[in-house]
């Protein structure tokens, strides 16, 4: 058995990212886990950890779109390889009540039940 060592809970879940740092713009489709406290994300660019930047998560609800946004460091920057892609992982680091409560609902509604705080 393996331990778990996240405080958080995470779920996977398909939405548009678009992270904004100083240098670049990095947009993916291709979103692996979300929680309360961050995310991780496939991208063949590599970003150095502890870059900072602002997510957007663009959720379509219908004729509606909800952008949760949140100011974030990467954490994580993993590099592809042949049988497996590359990904970036952010902590979040601000998120303004709205975009928390969005997240919040999303990670809700995937879990089918109340996720961990």
């Amino acid at each position: 058995m393996t331990l778990n060592k996240r405080k958080r809970t995470r779920v996977p879940f398909d939405v548009d990212v678009h992270f904004n740092t100083a240098e670049e713009q990095i947009r993916s489709k291709k979103l692996q886990d979300i929680s309360m406290s961050g995310i991780y994300f496939e991208s063949e660019t590599i970003v150095p950890l502890d870059t900072t930047g602002t997510v957007k998560l663009y959720l379509e609800s219908g004729e509606q779109t909800i952008i949760i946004t949140a100011n974030g460091k990467v954490v994580r920057s993993i590099p592809a390889e042949l049988n497996s892609p590359g990904g970036i992982g952010i902590e979040f680091t601000e998120i303004d009540t709205d975009s928390s409560i969005h997240l919040f609902n999303v990670i809700r509604y995937q879990l089918g039940d109340e996720p961990q705080a």
